[in-house]
């Protein structure tokens, strides 16, 4: 999702996304969620990464990884929901 997102708003400054998984862990990864916004995809190819083709091959997570945005909570044994919020800054 935050991959998607930050593909929608490439190169749009003030608006950016965090979603996260309220125990801990984003569904067989040890990392709760991550932090998207305008300027990602264009960090992720300066890492060498291939962010569609990451997507393609479901290995989005090495995006947020080599970007520093991935969150890791450790498991917090409170199983609710995924939280996301989307900031749109007011300029």
């Amino acid at each position: 999702m935050c991959t998607g997102f930050a593909l929608s708003v490439r190169g749009i400054d003030g608006i950016s996304m965090l979603s996260v998984a309220t125990d801990g862990i984003d569904g067989n990864m040890d990392a709760a969620g991550c932090v998207a916004d305008g300027r990602l995809i264009e960090d992720a190819m300066k890492s060498g990464i291939d962010p569609i083709g990451e997507l393609r091959s479901n290995n989005t997570a090495v995006i947020f990884e080599r970007t520093n945005t991935i969150i890791r909570t450790g498991w917090t044994g409170s199983n609710l929901n995924i939280v996301t919020v989307i900031f749109v800054s007011g300029h």
